[in-house]
């Protein structure tokens, strides 16, 4: 390792001498470029600069001092304003000192508005499609306490939302306004069957439906859609605010109802199971969806209180609110009420097919007594409770109603008892004496029943068959085959085919006894 005394006196003192020169350096800069100004400035001095600035400052204050200024004259606006403030929305705007504001600095005078007329307007709405109807027996669970069998019908149709909103969109698309499509109510006509395929007079449906709640417990209410009269702009508004809201939407297009008790299961269902399987899986879809996203919206509604062995048919209208309502400027100059219409109603949609609720009450001669001072006969009544099949027996003479209302349940069939009398009937080649009723049923057509075919009818019924797996299953009551109108014609003889192997053997018939005549002696039919 080199000893220190090895190091030279220049190596020694190098760095302080490179730090003398650029103290030297800096202290130059510092007196030519900060504490002197320069001599020459591009090669001319100061003194020739400040001349020079001087003469040209004289010449442009001489230059501006006796110029004039130059106005520029503003157009009058005024019929341009009228004109925005009359036309659609949404056109260039203008600024009352730089002029119009518009693309490319291009202006044009904005056109007068256009014109929607209301007949177009309707001329474009399109007819909901063929409703669907189911109807039958089902318990809605309104009282827990209070269930029975309500006949009634769910029907549901689909309406081409979709094709409605585009054909709108053409006729407002020069006011670039966005017409609004909003549901009022449905109306709904009803047909009753009057016999022989033919319909009675249409009548208007007053539909049931099941009072919805909002998230909050209160009850979702339709708020009626005020007249306008051009200067209540802020309340319809206020109102149509309100309609449109999804819920009421909903309650409108489709109105909810009770759940069905189910009597085999003790426990409530769905409704919608009710609808016509095709309309199940629309069913099942949120209406703010199908509004938004489909091409048809389904619509139902519910009809409560069917009679019995009746058909229905149902048509409906959609009513929908007037897209012109509060545009009075869209509106003809010679048309100004066209703005003040609310309501607009859609074609009618097709009838449905007929529906028919069977009867809930039936009844069969199960007693009778000739013998008795006043004649009657004992008519056993088979009625509905709960979903299933009950009955009760009743004494009835001639001029009495068949059944009543009981506790347990409803046993009036409508039927009016006429006559009571003895007629002859055959069993095989015996002649016995039974009693035939007279009667008129619900619709007022004369029926006969006999006590003989009835008590076999009941008989059967009675006899509980077996099912295959050996449980004993109740009987069922079909009423359509209780009762037979009396006719002109007799019904014809059933001919039996004959048994093949053996011969015919044919009864002898033999004449009845005439009077004086001696009785024969052998066995003898006694008729």
């Amino acid at each position: 390792m080199a000893k220190s005394d090895d190091i030279s006196f220049i190596e020694q003192h190098l760095e302080k001498g490179v730090l003398l020169v650029c103290l030297i350096l800096l202290t130059y800069a510092l007196g030519q470029w900060v504490l002197h100004s320069p001599r020459k400035v591009d090669g001319v001095g100061p003194g020739r600069i400040d001349d020079d600035l001087l003469k040209r400052a004289n010449t442009l204050k001489r230059d501006m001092g006796g110029a004039k200024a130059k106005v520029t004259e503003v157009p009058d606006y005024g019929d341009v304003i009228a004109l925005f403030q009359d036309g659609p929305s949404f056109e260039s705007m203008i600024d009352p000192v730089a002029g119009p504001i518009v693309d490319d600095a291009i202006y044009t005078v904005p056109r007068k508005p256009p014109v929607v007329l209301l007949a177009d307007v309707k001329s474009r709405i399109p007819a909901p499609e063929k409703p669907l109807a189911w109807a039958g027996y089902r318990i809605p669970q309104k009282d827990p306490k209070k269930l029975a069998d309500v006949p009634g019908a769910h029907v549901g149709l689909y309406y081409p939302w979709r094709q409605l909103k585009k054909n709108w969109m053409q006729d407002f698309q020069e006011t670039r306004i966005m017409p609004r499509l909003v549901a009022l109510a449905v109306r709904v006509r009803v047909q009753e069957a009057v016999g022989n395929g033919e319909f009675g007079p249409e009548s208007d449906l007053v539909t049931v439906a099941y009072q919805k709640t909002a998230t909050g417990g209160q009850l979702v209410q339709v708020p009626e859609l005020i007249p306008y009269t051009g200067k209540n702009l802020e309340e319809v508004e206020e109102v149509i605010t309100q309609i449109t809201n999804p819920l009421v939407q909903s309650v409108i297009l489709r109105p909810d109802y009770w759940p069905i008790f189910q009597a085999a299961t003790k426990r409530a269902i769905d409704w919608r199971n009710n609808l016509p399987k095709d309309l199940w899986p629309a069913a099942k879809e949120p209406l703010a969806k199908q509004l938004k996203e489909e091409d048809h919206v389904l619509i139902w509604f519910h009809h409560d209180g069917l009679a019995g062995r009746t058909s229905y048919r149902y048509k409906a209208q959609l009513l929908i609110m007037n897209p012109l309502l509060t545009h009075d400027k869209l509106a003809h100059p010679d048309k100004p009420q066209d703005a003040r219409v609310a309501t607009l109603a859609t074609p009618w949609s097709p009838w449905s097919e007929p529906v028919r609720v069977p009867k809930t009450t039936s009844f069969l001669l199960t007693g009778s007594s000739p013998q008795s001072r006043t004649r009657f006969v004992t008519a056993t009544v088979f009625a509905r409770a709960l979903g299933k099949q009950v009955q009760k027996r009743f004494n009835v003479s001639a001029g009495q109603s068949i059944g009543s209302p009981h506790e347990e349940a409803d046993f009036s069939t409508g039927a009016i008892v006429v006559n009571l009398s003895d007629r002859y009937v055959y069993s095989g080649l015996v002649r016995k004496t039974t009693t035939e009723m007279l009667y008129l049923d619900d619709n007022g057509v004369l029926c006969s029943r006999t006590y003989y075919n009835d008590r076999k009818t009941f008989d059967a019924i009675n006899r509980v068959p077996k099912s295959p797996t050996g449980v004993p299953r109740a009987g069922t009551i079909h009423e359509e085959l209780f009762e037979s109108t009396i006719g002109l014609r007799r019904p014809a003889p059933t001919v039996r085919p004959r048994p093949t192997g053996r011969p015919t053997v044919r009864p002898t018939v033999r004449p009845k006894p005439k009077p004086g005549d001696k009785p024969k002696t052998g066995r003898q039919f006694t008729p």
